[in-house]
């Protein structure tokens, strides 16, 4: 039973920034990544040229457009533990097949696809990435390194990849010879990327990369990854062979060398931004035998999807899990909303629905720094944003240590601070987002801890609904 019920003029805290609703707004779209990582020295300045400035240009035409994108161009290992940073990612390098013989009397033949990079190894490298040489999650080839599938796997957990769109230009990153090997892209969807398109077999640059511009460009336009997928073969042909001998090129091509073509695996019917809100109750997550990040939100710090905290639990059936935020171990200081100090933050990018009004959400905030520092600068506090593109249009603070009214709750004891917890109980409320009907918004749920980061605070969610 919910204790308390709020609306709009009785919030705390509250504080409005106006948007411009022209039409002339450019939409938040989206974060991409363009991993140029083509060596610089491998054949010269024109060479370079003809790869990077196909990029420097794609980097500014996406970022018009609302995507915003980062152009790297000094590609390492490290650059692809951050993937989980991006909405859309485009590797753009050589690829190849890695093989190596092993265990008893070398019976084991182990063949899978890699992502070339240009990354010299050197000894401090090596020391540094000794576990995943080791484990053959990256392999030395030409003092470069190599990436293999289980990189990806050890990189990320199950959903850190959530509501990625994963697009590799690479050779063989489907495999080769007629032998589709899906190793790599099975890898990414295991972390849960949306989905995921490579080449089999050695693919020329520029069909590559056109197929990839095109792809993307129509994502951005909200077209589903099938429709994206099949309107880029459209344009480009089902293969390399075929774009070549649509071009006015002199040169006939080479019959010797085998026909590339793009595959697309995982969800066909993925959008880059969807309409309305999704996973609201929290019902589904990446892993159902643990408390997992819930589907569909991005998290940053400790933010998970569970079953009951002390004796607070998800509200009434058939609800049976609800979203924790919380500032202990985990959280981040890129996560708080004014003077915050670090804390998490739960979000969700979509269109609002033109037949909606109104945002509503069930909260509990949940704190040990009551009663001993009511009054003080360790002020934790829970709070929403919304953005619309760069710009924050709503920001509303509607819990603190010191304005809310707290009730003393068992079965909790976070880490550090001391064995005593309160909670606001649970309170619903509702928020208009008539204004932005047809437009897209990033909804984010926030706590963090505010004067110190020893005494922890939470705040669970349940049923967030557009109506």
């Amino acid at each position: 039973m919910r204790v308390n019920s709020l609306d709009e003029q009785t919030l705390l805290n509250t504080s409005v920034m106006s948007v411009n609703s022209s039409d002339e707004t450019v939409e938040d779209l989206g974060t991409a990544v363009i991993l140029n990582a083509f060596p610089a020295f491998e054949t010269g300045t024109e060479n370079i040229r003809f790869r990077t400035d196909f990029y420097v240009s794609l980097e500014s035409e996406w970022d018009n457009k609302g995507l915003q994108t980062v152009l790297d161009t000094d590609v390492t290992i490290e650059d692809f533990r951050s993937l989980n940073e991006y909405d859309v990612v485009c590797i753009s390098t050589h690829g190849s097949t890695y093989e190596w013989k092993s265990g008893f009397l070398w019976l084991n033949h182990n063949r899978y696809p890699a992502i070339c990079l240009a990354e010299r190894s050197t000894k401090a490298k090596d020391k540094q990435y000794s576990v995943e040489i080791k484990d053959k999650q990256i392999v030395k080839v030409n003092s470069r390194y190599w990436i293999l599938p289980s990189f990806i796997e050890h990189a990320y957990s199950s959903s850190e990849l959530n509501d990625t769109f994963v697009f590799s230009e690479t050779c063989e990153f489907k495999g080769r010879d007629g032998n589709v090997d899906n190793s790599m892209s099975t890898a990414f969807e295991s972390r849960s990327a949306e989905t995921v398109v490579g080449f089999h077999n050695s693919v020329l640059a520029s069909y590559s990369r056109d197929f990839m511009k095109s792809y993307v460009d129509d994502l951005l336009t909200g077209a589903t990854t099938q429709t994206s997928f099949n309107n880029a073969i459209s344009s480009h042909g089902a293969n390399h062979r075929i774009w070549w001998e649509n071009q006015s090129f002199d040169e006939p091509y080479d019959t010797t060398m085998l026909v590339a073509y793009p595959i697309l695996s995982g969800s066909g019917s993925a959008t880059l931004i969807q309409t309305g809100i999704r996973n609201g109750d929290f019902e589904s997550i990446a892993n159902m035998l643990f408390s997992g990040s819930p589907v569909s939100w991005k998290c940053d710090g400790d933010v998970r999807s569970i079953t009951q905290l002390g004796e607070v639990k998800p509200q009434g059936f058939p609800n049976f899990r609800m979203a924790v935020l919380t500032t202990g171990i985990g959280a981040k200081s890129t996560a708080t909303i004014g003077v915050g100090t670090e804390g998490s933050k739960m979000s969700q990018k979509f269109i609002v629905p033109n037949d909606v009004t109104t945002l509503s959400f069930d909260y509990n905030f949940i704190s040990e720094e009551p009663m001993e520092y009511v009054g003080t600068k360790y002020n934790d506090s829970f709070g929403i944003q919304l953005h619309r593109g760069n710009s924050v249009v709503v920001e509303k603070i509607y819990e603190s240590i010191n304005t809310s009214n707290w009730i003393e709750v068992s079965g909790i004891n976070f880490a550090g601070g001391d064995d005593t917890v309160f909670q606001t109980g649970w309170k619903s409320v509702t928020v208009d987002v008539s204004a932005y009907r047809g437009k897209i918004v990033t909804l984010s749920f926030i706590v963090y801890d505010v004067g110190d980061s020893i005494y922890d605070s939470a705040c669970v969610i349940d049923n967030v609904v557009l109506k």
